[in-house]
């Protein structure tokens, strides 16, 4: 096999059926892969059927192990020069696995490709990004300052792919997103694996700045592009999901912040615990008139 395809499944069967279906309909002419699902909960008989009929060679974990610790497992057990993680709620919409092979073979100090990633409604999602700064908590991807002002300056220096995807070429970028990636397994193998201490979000970010920090570049391709739904697995529990982002957020402050700012931890984690305290009110208020909403 050329490429070992890694998704981590989250009761999100729904979903998974359609990237296979995708996945099955667009790359038929490459065929050089296998599909490896790591199943972050109980077992399912959808899952071993598919599993049987040799669609997916499937990882059962029986709990939730987070996003890091499943895609390791296989990482371990698999040895294809190419891994290709992405998401269950993403599908492809074109033939694009044998084009990023291409590119890769050209580009050997590339060590992590990520596809164009667009909305169910075609627009872009914004899955180029700068590393994280002081100025992300407020005009970041999905910020209220960016949603409201998204042609922002400091918007546009925090997400990239509005400028990006005005060219036609290929751009080096601090990270792309954890949704879709296509990692060379040499990289792996020299920078390591996503850092386990990451339960969900941020290990994508993490994993990239270690690739730069080893001389392993980072690159965006408009050229080719992926569809991704967003949110299914996590919304299934979106309160842990909450708490896991603010978390791992922390740690990526502490893990890769210069020494000269160690002042500021506490005003970090304050800042963060606050906006969690806030996200999750603003998440009770609006179940609770959902729920009133409901009542005769």
């Amino acid at each position: 096999m050329t490429v070992d395809l890694i998704v981590v499944h989250f009761r999100a069967l729904p979903s998974l059926a359609k990237l296979l279906e995708s996945l099955e309909d667009n790359e038929k002419a490459f065929g050089s892969y296998a599909v490896h699902v790591v199943n972050n909960g109980h077992a399912d008989s959808l899952l071993l059927r598919w599993a049987q009929a040799g669609r997916i060679r499937l990882y059962q974990n029986g709990t939730n192990l987070g996003f890091a610790r499943a895609v390791n497992r296989v990482l371990g057990a698999t040895q294809a020069p190419y891994v290709m993680l992405m998401n269950p709620d993403t599908w492809f919409i074109s033939p694009i696995m044998g084009k990023m092979v291409d590119f890769m073979e050209a580009h050997p100090r590339v060590g992590i490709l990520g596809p164009r990633v667009l909305n169910e409604d075609g627009t872009l999602q914004g899955s180029a990004r700068s590393f994280p700064d002081w100025t992300t908590a407020f005009f970041g991807r999905r910020s209220l300052c960016t949603r409201l002002m998204p042609h922002n300056r400091v918007s546009r220096r925090n997400v990239l792919d509005r400028l990006l995807c005005q060219r036609t070429a290929h751009a080096a970028v601090d990270w792309v997103s954890g949704a879709c990636m296509f990692v060379r397994r040499r990289a792996v193998q020299d920078v390591g694996g996503l850092d386990e201490g990451f339960f969900l979000y941020w290990e994508d970010a993490d994993w990239c700045r270690r690739m730069w920090q080893k001389g392993w570049q980072v690159v965006y391709w408009p050229a080719v592009d992926i569809v991704h739904a967003g949110g299914v697995s996590s919304g299934q529990d979106p309160w842990r999901a909450s708490v896991a982002f603010h978390r791992s957020a922390l740690r990526y402050y502490l893990k890769h912040r210069h020494r000269h700012w160690a002042w500021a931890d506490g005003m970090v984690a304050g800042f963060l615990g606050v906006r969690l305290l806030s996200v999750l009110g603003a998440r009770a208020f609006q179940s609770r008139r959902l729920f009133t909403g409901r009542r005769p």
